[in-house]
C-alpha cells in the first residue's frame, strides 16, 4: 500500500533553490518513490532555518501528529528541517520516534543506519558553522554600518539593499506580495487564509499590514 507523504519547504535567502523549484522536486521525488503526497507546507521565503516563529512548520508537526496515517516527510534537504545542529537532530529523531521516514530528495535520511545519521550530523554541524559565521560577519557589517550612519538591519518585506549597500529600494516580486496581503486583509481575510495564499508567514503578513501606509504610498 503507497505510504502518503507531506512536504515542506521555506527560502531563507535568494541563493537558496526557489520555492516552486523545491516543489516540484519534492512532487517528482514522491512520484518516483510511489508516495502519495497528501499536502505542501509552503513556509514562504525570508524564513530562516534559525527561526522560531516557522509557523508552517509547527502546522505540519501539529498535522502528522493528528493524521496517523502519514508516514513520510519530505524536504529538498535536510537544512529545510533546521540550521541549528541540535535543532535538526532532535526533529530527525522526534519524527522517527512518531514512526515517520524523513526524505530528501536524495533519499531517505535513516536514524537507525548509524553510517546515515553520521552523514546527517556532520551535514548539520557544518551548516551550523556556516551560519553562526554568516552571524559574527553581520554583527560587525553593522558596527561598521553604524559608524557610518548607514540603514541598519533587515530590510522589510518587499525591500532590499541597494548595491552600494546606502539605502533601500523596492523589491518588486516581494513588494506585490505586500500589496496582495493588504488587498486581501481589506476584503476581511483571516491571516491563515492570507498566509495559504500569498505564501507568507502570518507574522511577515502582519507586520505588512502594520506598515500598509508605506507600502500604499509607494505603489
Amino acid at each position: 500500500m503507497p505510504k502518503i507523504a507531506v512536504g515542506y519547504v521555506r527560502l531563507s535567502q535568494e541563493s537558496d533553490t526557489s520555492i516552486s523549484s523545491q516543489i516540484e522536486d519534492i512532487k517528482r521525488y514522491c512520484e518516483k518513490e510511489g508516495f502519495i503526497l497528501e499536502k505542501i507546507f509552503n513556509e514562504g521565503e525570508r524564513v530562516s532555518g534559525w527561526d522560531l516563529e516557522r509557523s508552517k512548520f509547527r502546522e505540519m508537526v501539529e498535522y502528522v501528529q493528528k493524521r496517523k496515517d502519514v508516514r513520510v516527510i519530505v524536504v529538498r534537504d535536510g537544512s529545510r528541517l533546521g540550521r541549528v545542529f541540535k535543532d535538526r537532530m532532535y526533529w530527525l529523531l522526534y519524527f522517527d520516534r512518531l514512526g515517520i521516514e524523513v526524505h530528501t530528495i536524495q533519499g531517505r535520511i535513516d536514524p537507525d543506519n548509524p553510517t546515515e545519521l553520521l552523514i546527517e550530523s556532520v551535514k548539520a554541524y557544518s551548516d551550523d558553522v556556516v551560519k553562526r559565521s554568516e552571524i559574527e560577519r553581520a554583527k560587525r557589517e553593522i558596527r561598521k554600518r553604524k559608524e557610518k550612519g548607514l540603514p541598519l538591519g533587515r530590510p522589510p518585506y518587499g525591500f532590499r539593499y541597494s548595491r552600494d549597500k546606502t539605502h533601500l529600494e523596492i523589491y518588486p516580486e516581494e513588494f506585490n506580495k505586500a500589496l496582495q496581503v493588504i488587498e486581501l486583509r481589506k476584503k476581511g481575510y483571516s491571516w491563515r487564509k492570507i498566509s495559504s495564499t500569498v505564501g507568507i508567514p502570518t507574522t511577515t503578513a502582519r507586520n505588512i499590514w502594520k506598515r500598509k501606509e508605506r507600502y500604499i504610498s509607494l505603489r
